[in-house]
């Protein structure tokens, strides 16, 4: 018969082979995931929202041209790099999501890895914006000094 101090042992080394035991995971890819270039949202409703300039703003709460200029100033800086595992998530797919403050604040809080993406492309958006904002500034700055003028230089000869 065992010691109770050996039999404890036993027990505990148990519980840790149960508790570290390596589980089997079902799928690398979900069967879900794997269509989605297929079957997703966006591949299937994007093209037809086009179509109609009203429902494209009702749906994305912008212009297809507001969309478009995001997506060009924000591709390099949201663009994630392909794996040998999955594809990364397009930048058209990313800013096509849903963007609404209720789904930013509920990726956000549902994981650490879903702050860290709401976080860089919210920052990436914002430099974007501050960026367009100089430029906004710099033009202003150009047409004021333009307007301008000496009254000597507008006086007839």
């Amino acid at each position: 018969m065992l010691s109770s101090s050996r039999r404890l042992y036993l027990l505990y080394l148990l519980h840790l082979r149960r508790k570290y035991r390596r589980r089997d995971v079902e799928f690398w890819i979900h069967p879900i995931l794997k269509v989605r270039f297929i079957e997703g949202t966006y591949y299937t409703l994007f093209e037809k929202l086009k179509m109609d300039p009203r429902k494209f703003f009702n749906y994305f709460r912008m212009t297809e041209e507001t969309f478009n200029y995001l997506l060009e100033n924000l591709y390099l800086k949201i663009k994630k790099k392909d794996t040998s595992f999955r594809m990364a998530i397009p930048p058209e797919e990313m800013l096509g999501g849903d963007l609404s403050r209720r789904a930013l604040v509920q990726a956000m809080v549902r994981s650490e890895e879903e702050w860290q993406a709401v976080a860089s492309f919210c920052e990436a958006v914002m430099l974007v914006k501050e960026e367009a904002d100089r430029i906004r500034q710099r033009q202003r700055r150009t047409r004021r000094s333009r307007r301008r003028r000496d009254p000597a230089d507008i006086r007839p000869p």
